[in-house]
């Protein structure tokens, strides 16, 4: 199977967008619905803090540009363009049970044609490292000006896409891949698009992708619709809520969302697709109980990142959960493409 046809089966076993971009001057917005006020004005500030990357020269090897390339907002809410980094659910990359938190990739930021973004980034180093926190990560949501869409499109030479276009695995197929989308045209690579099959080309904007992804989450605002949750039975399986020797406090389970010991699993590996979905208001605890985490409130996140809840027979249950993002599907998983 080409990487191209595995990607084409989405989350199987899992994947991940990510959309790159960059901006500073952003508003707050949620995470779902339609804003009835206008676009924000095609004007930047001075000192809008966003980075600029040489043209490159005149490199008679590159990528034929396509000068027809001008990114902007038309208002309908649909993809614009998009940095994806797929997770794979069998890496072992993360805590058993907590793939509900990257089913949708373990880094991404989508833009829409509409000038908003949502951006989701668990923290990985340069060198593919995780943080201890990773899986207490929230996604983000913001809105950019026109000029600094068009800034951000030629800040990753969007105009060399198509011609960059296709699979440039390096691996073979057996590392996370890495997507750039646009409309129809779709690069894909691995390896942080470093491997010896990736264009030169394309290295530099994989990079400036990343960076935008980060500013942007960095600045980004903390969403208030819904959350999706698994649950997950410790006790059962024999398993260890944290570290041996670690002193840890159970938190209160959130009211109005139904008894815990309906919604719980088995502890193991859980299926892509298969969260429980939550609305506000209740979804807010839940984020807050996630925070809390992340504060060290129920014992020291270096030590795990599962939420303790204590089942009303005593069991020790364990609860991971993630931000729901407007155009993901019925079972929370964003189709391909990108809608």
């Amino acid at each position: 199977m080409t990487l191209r046809r595995w990607l084409s089966c989405w989350l199987v076993p899992a994947g991940v967008w990510v959309i790159a971009c960059a901006g500073s001057s952003m508003t707050s917005v949620s995470d779902g619905g339609n804003d009835p006020d206008a676009i924000a004005p095609d004007a930047m500030p001075p000192d809008s803090g966003m980075t600029s990357v040489p043209d490159g020269g005149n490199d008679p090897d590159a990528i034929a540009p396509d000068a027809s390339i001008e990114l902007g907002c038309s208002g309908t809410g649909k993809a614009l363009l998009g940095f994806v980094r797929v997770a794979r659910l069998d890496a072992r990359r993360f805590a058993v049970g907590s793939e509900v938190v990257v089913e949708n990739g373990h880094a991404f930021l989508h833009i829409r044609d509409d000038c908003r973004y949502y951006v989701f980034d668990v923290g990985e180093t340069d060198a593919g490292q995780w943080p201890a926190y990773a899986e207490l990560a929230e996604t983000r949501a913001g809105r950019l000006t026109i000029s600094e869409i068009r800034q951000l499109g030629r800040r990753l030479q969007v105009e060399k896409w198509k011609g960059l276009s296709g699979g440039h695995a390096s691996l073979g197929g057996h590392a996370e891949p890495d997507v750039l989308y646009m409309g129809e045209t779709e690069i894909v690579c691995d390896g942080l698009c470093l491997g010896m099959k990736a264009p030169a080309e394309l290295k530099p904007i994989y990079q400036e992708a990343m960076s935008a992804m980060r500013e942007l989450h960095s600045r980004g605002n903390s969403m208030d619709g819904p959350v999706r949750i698994v649950l997950l039975n410790f006790a059962m399986a024999g398993q260890p809520l944290v570290g041996a020797g670690t002193p840890y406090k159970f938190a209160s389970w959130p009211a109005g969302s139904g008894a815990p010991e309906d919604v719980v699993r088995p502890f193991g590996l859980q299926p892509a697709g298969t969260g429980i979905l939550i609305r506000p208001p209740v979804a807010a605890d839940f984020r807050r109980l996630r925070t809390r985490q992340r504060n060290s409130e129920f014992y020291p996140r270096r030590d795990g990142t599962v939420i303790p809840i204590q089942a009303a027979n005593g069991d020790a249950y364990g609860l991971y959960l993630r931000d729901v993002i407007p155009f993901e599907g019925p079972d929370g998983r964003i189709p391909r493409p990108v809608p």
